[in-house]
């Protein structure tokens, strides 16, 4: 996993990354706060862990601990989109070290969709994910659209909408179309079931 974590740790000083900056109840998404976990990642504060075979990457705010595809950044061609999976993840990493009780599993994975798609958007990359891009191109009738195609689609808009105004906070009605799409998405509503916590700050000491 030392690729993956050099590539992080890396990915959080390259201002494609550092200059999305934007605000969600109470979060704060800018460059201090992506320095802050590229510190804890640093310091060991955050750990990073290789995924289960049949798992994809992800971020434990119970544990302060990423757990990522090995095989991320090692294939060129993917080596875009897998930056924007980075970047999905350490926003989660950035909501969590700041510790506010009020923010749900949702509004974490807002954050991190919101990020990713900011991401994308400078890098030129598609909308992406699950029900957005599948074998082909099937029309987007409402009977094929996914909850996970609204979602994201949704959190382009917004991420557009940060690229345009720095600093701003969300927009609420377009924040509710997101929340209300994963929701509706099985595999998410299943994971905010379980996973309530989400923004508890880090409780790992400095590990030299």
């Amino acid at each position: 996993m030392d690729l993956v974590r050099r590539m992080m740790l890396w990915l959080l000083t390259q201002p494609v990354l550092t200059t999305i900056t934007f605000r969600h109840l109470g979060c704060v998404i800018d460059r201090a706060a992506w320095e802050a976990v590229r510190v804890a990642i640093s310091d060991n504060r955050i750990l990073i862990e290789p995924a289960g075979l049949s798992a994809i990457s992800g971020y434990n705010a119970e544990r302060d601990t990423f757990c990522m595809q090995p095989s991320l950044f090692t294939v060129a061609a993917y080596f875009p989109s897998d930056c924007a999976t980075a970047a999905h993840e350490l926003a989660h990493a950035a909501a969590d070290m700041q510790a506010i009780a009020a923010l749900s599993s949702a509004d974490s994975e807002l954050i991190a969709y919101v990020t990713e798609e900011a991401f994308r958007l400078r890098q030129g990359l598609p909308n992406d994910g699950p029900g957005v891009l599948n074998v082909g191109a099937p029309p987007l009738t409402q009977a094929w659209r996914s909850p996970l195609h609204d979602a994201l689609v949704a959190a382009r808009s917004l991420a557009s909408f940060v690229l345009a105004h720095p600093g701003a906070s969300l927009q609420a009605p377009t924040v509710a179309i997101v929340r209300d799409a994963l929701g509706r998405d099985p595999t998410y509503r299943r994971q905010f079931a379980e996973n309530t916590v989400t923004s508890n700050g880090l409780r790992r000491p400095i590990v030299s």
